[in-house]
């Protein structure tokens, strides 16, 4: 799950300080990292509740009738470019990372560092075989990089910030809360180094339905379908009715249930740790300076911080990319089914490995072309991370999240969840508070451009 997140919008944290300080940015990285939580656990419990396999699978399920299809294509076509700004930030990250080491080692004239051609062979002959991958399983031999690289870059951030600031501390920092018009540009982009919605169903559909005896669970539990299990008010197995589990199943269900959510909380909080130490560490150490790329504000004599660049380059590259592409190609492989008449899903796993070549290159080629002629990763972040991203991240699960708890509450089962009114109740508050706060991210990030030109560009 950490895979999703990390990458290029970990680099943005100290930009986030430097619009909100170091008090304003500390809050509002808790205020993002709790949201994106409770979206990613409220997710998982209403794709087990639907037993939906995807997050477009979810909306269409929990929508019912010509409202959730629509609904199902209208999003499949925001992740589709949500996840294509996400792929081009990822490229960007490239073609910012590799040049300056491959100058110091073959020098300024040298072709080889050019940045279309850093950018475009490592694209082609690692990224793009990478993500031919046809499952999510298949790239989890290189999974524990993310970790490592997201580890080392903080480190090496923090101790070479630490010595900048001893040698010349800075006084342009704002150590408490900053609060002006570019304030609020900081949570999108907070917003998109946490994001990993996108992959985290399609994570925990992988995931074994129940505890194994070495891990104290006992006797394996037999939990495939079959044609005693209860359905939903609607009382069948159809898309428009969640099912809900017999007892014998649904200890399995709580276990899955539970290990996904520690996933989750383990996930967000070693990304947030590690982000919070480089966003405070590179602002200090920059101040108004820092850019929303903070590794380009370091100066190039540093080798740690050579090795951080090298460490992020190829986690955006091996994993990262891959990883975010495979979301991307289910989002247009599904429309593509639904513009045919076909069911969304039906054939998902067994298409030729021409059509699943096809997808890729529909998706890998024009986001290469778009990298290689954009530079600026805040525009990415904040573009995609207050508009679509608000969709994905917050709107949605809000939205699923309410119908989840009032069909759950119509439906009284004591065998799924809680169940219990307290819960239902403190779930629809929330599901309130996430969406109004996804609503407000929107708003503001497509209003800011129109009040900028009333202020004559200010």
């Amino acid at each position: 799950l950490a895979n999703t997140a990390i990458g290029v919008g970990c680099l943005s944290f100290p930009y986030s300080y430097r619009l909100g300080g170091v008090v304003g940015g500390f809050l509002m990285s808790l205020v993002i990292v709790s949201l994106m939580g409770y979206s990613l656990i409220s997710l998982v419990t209403c794709a087990q509740y639907y037993r939906a396999p995807s997050y477009q699978a979810l909306v269409q399920n929990s929508m019912k009738g010509n409202l959730g299809k629509l609904l199902s294509t209208f999003f499949g076509i925001v992740l589709f470019f949500y996840q294509y700004g996400s792929l081009v930030a990822y490229q960007i990250v490239v073609g910012d990372v590799f040049p300056p080491l491959l100058k110091l080692l073959l020098g300024e004239d040298s072709f080889w560092c050019t940045r279309w051609v850093v950018i475009t062979l490592p694209a082609v002959f690692i990224v793009l075989p990478l993500s031919l991958a046809r499952t999510l399983g298949a790239l989890s031999a290189i999974s524990v990089f993310s970790l490592i690289a997201l580890g080392y870059t903080a480190v090496a951030i923090l101790v070479c910030s630490s010595v900048m600031i001893g040698s010349d501390p800075r006084d342009d920092i704002d150590w408490g809360v900053k609060f002006n018009s570019k304030t609020l540009q900081a949570l999108p982009m907070m917003a998109f180094a946490f994001q990993c919605q996108v992959t985290v169903i399609q994570i925990f559909t992988e995931l074994q339905d129940h505890p194994t005896p070495e891990q104290g669970g006992g006797a394996s539990l037999d939990v495939s379908p079959s044609s005693d299990d209860h359905a939903g008010p609607a009382g069948g197995d159809t898309l428009e009715a969640p099912l809900l589990p017999p007892s014998a199943e649904s200890s399995a269900n709580a276990w899955k249930l539970r290990t996904m959510t520690k996933v989750i909380v383990f996930a967000l909080m070693n990304c947030w740790a590690g982000y919070t130490m480089m966003g405070v560490a590179a602002y200090l150490a920059f101040g108004d300076e820092i850019e929303s790329d903070a590794l380009k504000a370091f100066p190039n004599s540093s080798i740690a911080l050579q090795i951080a660049r090298v460490m992020m380059g190829l986690n955006t590259g091996l994993v990262a990319y891959p990883v975010n592409l495979f979301p991307a190609r289910q989002a247009l492989s599904m429309l593509i089914d639904q513009a045919k008449g076909v069911t969304p899903d039906a054939n998902a796993g067994h298409s030729s490995f021409l059509h699943h070549l096809t997808l890729t290159l529909l998706i890998f080629i024009p986001c290469l072309m778009v990298a290689l002629n954009l530079e600026d990763l805040g525009t990415v972040f904040t573009a995609i991370g207050g508009t679509l991203g608000a969709i994905i991240l917050f709107i949605l699960p809000g939205i699923v999240r309410l119908y989840t708890e009032h069909d759950r509450a119509s439906n009284y089962n004591p065998d799924f969840g809680s169940g219990s009114k307290l819960s239902n109740y403190v779930n629809v508050i929330a599901s309130i508070i996430m969406l109004s706060f996804g609503i407000m991210l929107f708003v503001y990030t497509v209003g800011t451009p129109f009040i900028t030109v009333n202020n004559g560009g200010k």
